[in-house]
């Protein structure tokens, strides 16, 4: 955690504690929208695991879409040699901290 020289973060909370009320009240007010900016910037540049393998990535919203190829799982399949099947669309998402996904598909449905 950066913090200037000498200042701790017990230091930290022993001098707020001698502020008054509305101070206190003002600097959570602040810190409400420092965390608030940061998470809105994580979550609209996040990305799903699966991007760095995807052919081609679209953003819609709050959700990216990934053309990526597939493997089936059945023994002997092409695609057991890295001949995968597709590609396909998936479509990502975060709810909260879960990343969620649904097939597409050849194209994107809507």
């Amino acid at each position: 955690m950066p913090h200037s020289p000498g200042l701790t973060l017990s230091t930290a909370k022993r001098l707020i504690s001698r502020w008054s009320l509305p101070q206190q009240r003002r600097l959570l007010a602040w810190l409400r929208a420092e965390l608030d900016a940061a998470d809105a910037a994580i979550e609209e540049n996040w990305s799903p695991p699966a991007a760095k393998a995807a052919v081609e990535q679209q953003r819609r919203g709050k959700s990216v879409f990934l053309r990526q190829g597939v493997k089936c799982g059945k023994a002997g399949c092409k695609c057991a040699d890295d001949n995968l099947h597709g590609p396909y669309w998936h479509e990502y998402w975060r709810e909260g901290r879960k990343v969620r996904k649904k097939y597409h598909g050849v194209e994107i449905r809507t």
